[in-house]
């Protein structure tokens, strides 16, 4: 009760996010130690983590078979395929579902970090299909007032207005679904 409504908004929205790329229950009490200032300990962060899942069924079944998938590959030391929720598909060589190749620079996951840059991989692409589908909403709604799409940033776009167009240009991207 002591943590605002838009505080708790913002960090329900890390959590799910979090989840979806993969945290732990480890990470998921640390995470609550550093935002709540204080440890909430093992039961109660694994209890949290547990509930998060048990609330989206489809999701836990989209993550077990993902993971059951990435066994077997591994297993099979094949390369895997996958289909996100939202279609798209995300490929990984078999050096990848090994643990033995990093993506960006980082070190390589290991093969028990694989499942989980693989889960994530495809929640990516479900949120850049919702991007997609936001900007095309945006570009197609007449009253943007010429505002315009520049680029996609992460989780959001940046866009320009006219002088004094902003509120307009504002108001289109919330009718499009830009929270």
């Amino acid at each position: 009760p002591e943590v605002s409504k838009k505080e708790r908004r913002r960090f329900g929205k890390l959590m799910n996010n979090a989840m979806l790329f993969g945290l732990t229950p480890i990470g998921l009490r640390r995470d609550l130690q550093e935002f709540l200032g204080f440890d909430p300990g093992e039961v109660a962060a694994v209890r949290m983590w547990e509930l998060w899942w048990q609330r989206y069924p489809q999701l836990s079944e989209f993550r077990d078979t993902v993971r059951a998938y990435v066994e077997v590959a591994q297993a099979r030391k094949q390369g895997l395929r996958i289909i996100s929720p939202s279609g798209r598909a995300s490929a990984f060589p078999p050096g990848e579902i090994l643990g033995a190749v990093s993506k960006k620079g980082l070190a390589p996951p290991g093969p028990e970090g694989v499942w989980r840059t693989v889960f994530s991989a495809a929640f990516r692409a479900v949120e850049g299909d919702l991007l997609n589908r936001l900007m095309k909403h945006f570009h197609e709604t007449r009253e943007y007032h010429h505002g315009q799409l520049v680029l996609p940033v992460y989780d959001g776009i940046l866009t320009a207005a006219p002088e004094g167009g902003s509120a307009k240009v504002w108001e289109a991207l919330k009718v499009c679904g830009l929270q």
